[in-house]
């Protein structure tokens, strides 16, 4: 048997080849995966900048869960979560 490779992004493992690699690392599941990885370590200001250019989504904040999760192109912040990303992401050193 040849050797396996483990992808730590999809917690799995499949027979190691160039192919093989290339087929996963462009995989859909893969790309989400590595995408949800890197999104938890963004810092505030980065993810509060993102989440000012979106809409809030109605159906989330009427209290309905959205269909689209995190890949919901609008925000599903409620105002007092944009707030706190605010005081968060205001690491300006205070003038006295």
């Amino acid at each position: 048997m040849g050797k396996k490779y483990y992808c730590d992004y999809c917690d799995c493992s499949f027979h190691d080849s160039k192919e093989g690699r290339k087929k996963h690392n462009l995989g859909l599941v893969h790309q989400r995966m590595k995408e949800a990885h890197f999104k938890q370590y963004t810092d505030s200001r980065t993810k509060l900048a993102q989440e000012l250019q979106k809409t809030p989504c109605r159906r989330y904040l009427q209290g309905f869960p959205c269909k689209f999760g995190d890949d919901c192109r609008f925000s599903h912040l409620l105002p007092h979560e944009i707030d706190h990303l605010r005081y968060a992401g205001d690491t300006s050193p205070l003038i006295v």
